[in-house]
């Protein structure tokens, strides 16, 4: 998986190129995944509700994870 998702951190052999790599990697990737989950979810419940409770479940999620809220 490491692998995959970061082949420029890798040595000829597959090998983590450090510790550091590996473990920072790992957490980058987990992040990049919850985003991702996040992303579909949002685009989901996007298309099943109403404005008022997507505003509402927006402004929430944006202050939860410190994102400004984009267009207009």
């Amino acid at each position: 998986m490491f692998v995959t998702y970061r082949p420029a951190w890798v040595n000829k052999d597959g090998w983590p190129l450090s510790w550091q790599h590996y473990i920072y990697g790992l957490r980058h990737i987990a992040r990049e995944d919850l985003r991702r989950q996040l992303w579909l979810s949002q685009a989901h419940r996007l298309s099943r509700t109403e404005k008022d409770g997507w505003d509402e479940w927006q402004r929430d999620i944006n202050r939860l994870t410190e994102v400004p809220k984009h267009g207009g």
